[in-house]
């Protein structure tokens, strides 16, 4: 899936051009910004939103084609904590806290290793892509427990 904000190129024509060569390829293709002459003129793979989208008008235009988006985007903190296991939970708070790896397993009395596995689930869980965004969601979240 690739996403195009037609603010960033010279002109639809060449956003037509873009479009063409990825849907030769079977990519589905989000066009954001588009004008209203040119909505839905472009095909079936590809999703064309107006400059006047909101936030939720998006997710669920994109709701169709990634049905998994929705539930995520609704997800609460409380829904999150719930999937994580106790020992997860106890690794990110220490994270959140700014603590490195091997003072976490000392702190815990866990090996290194189970550490760095116990927060490659947590970020799996919580969707987070970086050991930063995970210690900002536990900075915020887990502190109170």
């Amino acid at each position: 899936m690739v996403i195009i904000d037609l603010l960033s190129l010279r002109g639809f024509s060449e956003a037509e051009g873009i479009v063409d060569r990825l849907l030769t390829q079977e990519v589905q293709v989000i066009l954001l910004n588009v004008p209203k002459g040119m909505m839905g003129r472009m095909g079936r793979n590809v999703l064309t939103l107006g400059p006047e989208c909101s936030i939720q008008e998006i997710v669920n235009a994109l709701g169709k084609w990634i049905p998994e988006l929705e539930e995520r985007v609704k997800t609460t903190p409380e829904d999150l904590k719930k999937r994580l296991a106790r020992s997860e939970r106890r690794v990110l708070k220490c994270l959140g806290r700014g603590m490195q790896n091997e003072a976490i397993a000392k702190q815990l009395c866990v090996s290194f290793h189970t550490v760095k596995t116990h927060l490659y689930h947590a970020y799996y869980k919580l969707n987070c892509r970086n050991r930063a965004e995970a210690a900002l969601w536990a900075e915020r979240y887990l502190q109170d427990d």
